[in-house]
Parts: C-alpha cells; structure tokens; sequence
C-alpha cells in the first residue's frame, strides 16, 4: 500500500490536521490516494505523525493515529555551498543532495561562474530549488526539507563556513590532504554525535571552470582546511553528491 508523506510548519498540529493546495493537489491527483489511506506528516520539529485520510471535499482532513520520533536524519548538520554551475546541474545537485542528508544548500556566484543572475530570476530559480528540495525528501523519507538560499559572494561563503566545526573547501589542486583524511579526523576528536546537539559539517564546490588564483589564495589563507576528491577530477555536479555519499557513510 502506497503511503504518501507531506511537510508542516506547526509544531503542534493536533488530533486533526487539514491539508489543502499543492499537498491536496499531490495526495488526490499524484498519489491518488483514497479515503482511510496512510499519510505520514513530518512537522520538521523531528516528529512524525501517521495519520489516516478520514475526509476528501474542498480539503483533506488527516487524524493522528500515531506520533514519533523520526531516525532518517543525519547526526550532524551538513550545508553546501555550491558554486552556481550552468544549466539544470543545480537541480541535480539539490535532489541528490537531498536524497543523501543535507541540511542547507548556498548558492555561491564565483568568479568563474558562467551564469549571471539579476533579482527576478535569482526568486524564480529559489522558488524551483526549493520546489526540487521539497519533492526530493518526500521520496528520500526525509524529516525535513533542506534549506536553500538566495546566492552569497565567495567572501561571504568562506566566512559562513569558518563558523562550522567542521569546514573545508574542495580543491582539485589539493593532492596532500584527501577526504576521508579530513572526516576520519573529525570523527576521531572525541566529541559524541548527539541527535539534539548536532555538529555542524560546511564545505564548498567550486564552479565548471574551478577556482580562480584569487580565490584559490583566499581560501589558502582563510584557515580552513583544502581538501583534494581522490585522484581523478570530478564535475562539479558530482563532487557535492560524492562528498555527502562519504559524510552519510562516515557518520550514520
């Protein structure tokens, strides 16, 4: 039997929920699901709720039959800041992204970005990504929807990233420190992966072109840790989706 799953923002529901618009929309004509059918909801707050289709007029009324704690979600709080690449990689990238754990995806506008954005359609690309995000986790059984972001300057995602516990900038240049250096290190620092305290992991891709010198010497520079991806070269839609496939196996 085909259970559907749909996201709240009410940290308190109650007995009965109503559902209207696009998730009405998803459940009647998508799933085409019928009345006593399963429908899981997920209020972002960690709990899920199974509830029970018990009417389907000009909105769905859902009753709570069972609440709990959900146990899809990583153990720690991974955001990417993604240089922005041409074409519909993003969309790729934010769907596999998702797929896998992420928490918080950036935008990033570097100097060899290809794409350049003005205000109108930096709101209607949000809106896709958040739409991709959105269905990503539905499918992938997650507990949340990833955030996603209106695009930072470079500066601005270094300075982010230097906030994390962990933050490193993937660099094809780099040959001496590789990735599972970088993660089994974390991992081996002591501190106890917590469910309701969650460390924090921030890393960046670079764009089509890679980083330029500029940007290469402030990363250098920032502190932060330069991570090579293993011996070959890897896109730039694929690098974000191998990064996260190592910290979802490294910690969950």
């Amino acid at each position: 039997m085909t259970v559907g799953r749909i996201f709240i923002f009410d940290e308190n529901p109650g007995q009965i929920i109503t559902v209207s618009g696009s998730d009405m929309h998803h459940i009647k004509n998508v799933l085409r699901m019928k009345l006593g059918d399963t429908i899981i909801v997920c209020n972002s707050q960690g709990n899920e709720y199974r509830t029970t289709i018990t009417e389907m007029n000009s909105n769905i009324k859902l009753n709570v039959e069972e609440i709990n704690k959900t146990n899809s979600e990583l153990p720690v709080c991974v955001t990417l800041y993604q240089a922005f690449p041409k074409g519909d990689k993003m969309d790729i990238i934010i769907q596999k992204c998702t797929e896998l754990g992420i928490n918080r995806i950036v935008p990033v506008m570097s100097d060899r970005c290809v794409v350049k954005l003005d205000s109108k359609s930096v709101e209607n690309k949000k809106a896709r990504f958040i739409r991709i995000a959105e269905s990503a986790a539905k499918q992938s059984g997650r507990s949340i929807i990833p955030e996603v972001t209106l695009p930072v300057t470079f500066g601005q995602a270094i300075s982010e990233i230097k906030t994390a516990n962990l933050g490193f900038v993937c660099y094809e240049g780099e040959v001496t420190t590789q990735l599972h250096n970088v993660l089994t290190g974390f991992k081996s620092t002591g501190f106890e992966l917590n469910p309701f305290d969650k460390k924090s992991i921030a890393f960046f891709i670079g764009p089509e072109g890679g980083l330029s010198l500029d940007e290469a010497d402030t990363a250098k520079n920032s502190g932060l840790i330069i991570t090579g991806l293993g011996k070959r070269i890897l896109r730039t839609e694929t690098a974000p989706i191998f990064v996260m496939s190592a910290i979802s196996f490294m910690f969950q």
